[in-house]
């Protein structure tokens, strides 16, 4: 028999395999032999294959062709063929076996070897699939999609197969971490599914994984999701933090953004208030409080809100928030003396601006406090740097000073503004 087989091998060659196959042919093996090469070189010569399984078919050889395909593909020559070779070797067996011998069974480990070797093998996919959909395998299907997904070029096609192969484990009901790994794919290569994260969301919630959660819906807001869809997210990571996660500082970004977009949330609302508790939320959780309360028409805890930041702030933050309160006690609450008092206190550090300025002589006029607001901004002009303000606050200490009927130093202050390059408004 290996006497004939070496003589077969010698005499076969590409040009002349198709006459031999017509005749017939009694040395599979041979044949083999001529095809591999070829594919080996990269020519596939497809009708030649399909000659050998014809002649097979023809001549009743049905076994010996199979026998050769198993032995071939166990030999360690096969082992050192090019990857695309060996598979397109295994397809051709799996397709025998299959098509020409009736056997799918028998062509299903040529299929699964051929995607080991070569995952993106196209009809080696198109073939297991066929067969494992009429075996009635869906955790074996899903596990021949999501390797094909792997080994897609296509950003579309490996989620399609993805989500095919989540589909048939949710089905299943039993492969809890395998669902989640699959939902965990499909967000690494679209975060934006929706349908995706809220069901790995689930998962992770039933098996008390919230530290996984709030990951998972903070990579959400990273995607730019609708609004709608934000202030959920953001509501949800509210209810995470401030509650069974106790870390409440992670959730004031977002105790700041649904605030400001629903003034009415209650769970927001109450986280806000929990963070005025915590000094380093302190001031940014009282100015997002200050908004609701404004908002809604509570003047007195707006203040409150504000006076809380003016307690904790320094520098220019401080003065803005100052002078937000000074407007808001002299405008709804009608706390003059309050609205004096902090005047007063801004002017110290910042004498410059002129609407502070002419409220604080107004709010001094009401209390019958011009004497101490001439004291104020007396000082206020011998700390300011640039003399145009300089003289701007003196022209202001003439008139404060004519008003209470003192001639002589309403006179030497409009002096001092026309002696300290006074601009236009001073002048």
């Amino acid at each position: 028999m290996q006497q004939d087989t070496k003589g077969a091998r010698v005499s076969f060659r590409i040009e002349n395999l198709e006459a031999a196959l017509e005749q017939g042919i009694d040395n599979e093996a041979a044949a083999l032999d001529v095809l591999v090469a070829a594919a080996a070189k990269g020519n596939p010569h497809p009708e030649l294959w399909a000659k050998l399984h014809e002649a097979a078919a023809r001549h009743d050889r049905f076994s010996e062709l199979a026998f050769a395909y198993e032995r071939f593909a166990s030999e360690r020559r096969f082992g050192m063929l090019p990857q695309a070779a060996q598979a397109e070797v295994l397809v051709h067996a799996a397709e025998f076996l299959a098509d020409s011998f009736g056997d799918p069974g028998g062509a299903r480990p040529y299929l699964e070897r051929a995607l080991s070797v070569l995952p993106s093998h196209q009809e080696a996919f198109v073939r297991l699939e066929r067969i494992l959909k009429e075996a009635n395998e869906p955790p074996r299907l899903a596990d021949l999609y999501a390797l094909a997904a792997n080994h897609r070029p296509d950003r579309a096609e490996q989620l399609a197969l993805l989500r095919r192969a989540y589909e048939l484990v949710e089905a299943s009901g039993k492969e809890e971490e395998r669902a989640i790994k699959l939902l965990q794919q499909i967000l690494r290569i679209d975060l934006g599914d929706a349908a995706a994260r809220w069901a790995l969301e689930a998962r992770y919630a039933r098996a008390g994984r919230l530290q996984d959660v709030a990951r998972l819906l903070e990579q959400a807001l990273a995607t730019d999701p609708p609004p709608a869809d934000a202030l959920e997210i953001r509501a949800r990571l509210i209810d995470l933090y401030s509650g069974p996660l106790k870390e409440l500082e992670r959730a004031l970004p977002h105790v700041e953004e649904v605030l400001a977009q629903n003034p009415a949330h209650e769970g927001a609302f109450r986280a806000g208030e929990a963070l005025l508790g915590r000094k380093t939320a302190l001031v940014r959780a009282a100015a997002a409080l200050e908004a609701v309360h404004a908002r809604r028409g509570r003047t007195q805890e707006a203040a409150r809100m504000m006076s809380l930041q003016v307690e904790n702030l320094r520098g220019p933050r401080r003065v803005e928030v100052q002078k937000r309160l000074v407007e808001l006690l002299f405008q709804k609450v009608g706390d003059l003396a309050s609205a004096f008092s902090l005047s007063e206190q801004i002017l110290a550090v910042d004498p410059s601006d002129e609407a502070v300025r002419e409220r604080f002589v107004a709010l001094a006029s009401a209390l019958d406090r011009r004497v101490d607001a001439a004291r104020v901004l007396v000082r206020a002009s011998s700390g300011a740097k640039e003399k145009p303000l300089r003289a701007r606050i003196a022209a202001e200490l003439g008139e404060l000073y004519e008003g209470l009927g003192d001639g002589r130093k309403a006179r030497a202050a409009f002096q001092q503004a026309l002696d300290g390059e006074p601009d236009a408004v001073a002048v």
